[in-house]
């Protein structure tokens, strides 16, 4: 019996922290951008109402706004 519950134990815990290390999504607006150099992209600033400010690079234009995970540094447009 132990050698099933032990490594169901470890599984749930290794499951469970998958779904935290997700963590938290928050909008961020752009702040401003920055030539790359290529003329086709271009190095987009993003800020969080939190503060947490990083750079992407887009080709075109840049979102007016974009989702950031602060914890893994993931962006979605």
């Amino acid at each position: 019996m132990r050698k099933v519950v032990i490594p169901l134990f470890l599984l749930c815990i290794v499951l469970s922290s998958a779904s935290f290390a997700q963590g938290r999504w928050e909008s961020a607006t752009n702040v401003g951008q920055e030539r790359t150099g290529d003329v086709m992209l271009t190095s987009c600033i993003y800020q969080t109402l939190g503060g947490y400010r990083f750079s992407i690079v887009v080709r075109g234009i840049c979102p007016f706004s974009v989702r950031v995970n602060p914890e893994t540094g993931q962006v979605r447009m």
